[in-house]
């Protein structure tokens, strides 16, 4: 019997380069199991249509009351956060998306962010199945704090 050839399956154009315009490359790793993986060291990464553009320095700072009735400054800190704006995306993708956000470390751009707010979803339309996603992150071991005697101390 001579063979014919059958299309099993067929894909679109893959182009496969270190970066995409309009895309951010976000790796994430855990210490421990989480979200169901198993890190053992190692780093996931996943592509999305997103901007990572936008500053904004928030300061927090603690005080005590004193006896007196004055209030002293004990602290004051100044964090760097950067708005991380994610195109459309499905249902199933949401969660994905949502779950990384919580790992210990998330790197984009050879920096390394944490999650502390929360992840805005905002609904398009009610027939459109797709969410736009909105969050900021905030950058690890950036800024410094400043104890009571004014000393400045690297967070």
């Amino acid at each position: 019997m001579p063979y014919t050839e059958t299309l099993l399956a067929s894909s679109d154009y893959i182009d496969v380069k270190p970066s995409h315009k309009e895309t951010v490359l976000v790796q994430v790793s855990n210490r421990i199991y989480y979200a169901g993986l198993e890190f053992n060291g190692n780093v996931f990464s996943l592509r999305l249509h997103a901007k990572f553009l936008k500053y904004r320095f928030p300061k927090e700072s603690e005080s005590d009351d004193l006896n007196d009735g004055s209030v002293e400054v004990v602290s004051n800190s100044v964090k760097v956060q950067k708005k991380f704006q994610i195109e459309p995306l499905p249902y199933h993708l949401i969660r994905v998306v949502n779950l990384l956000l919580g790992c210990n470390t998330i790197s984009i751009d050879d920096e390394y962010w944490k999650s502390t707010e929360e992840v805005e979803q905002k609904e398009l339309n009610e027939q459109f199945a797709l969410e736009p996603l909105t969050t900021w992150l905030t950058l690890r071991d950036a800024g410094y704090e400043f104890n009571v005697y004014g000393e400045a101390i690297n967070i």
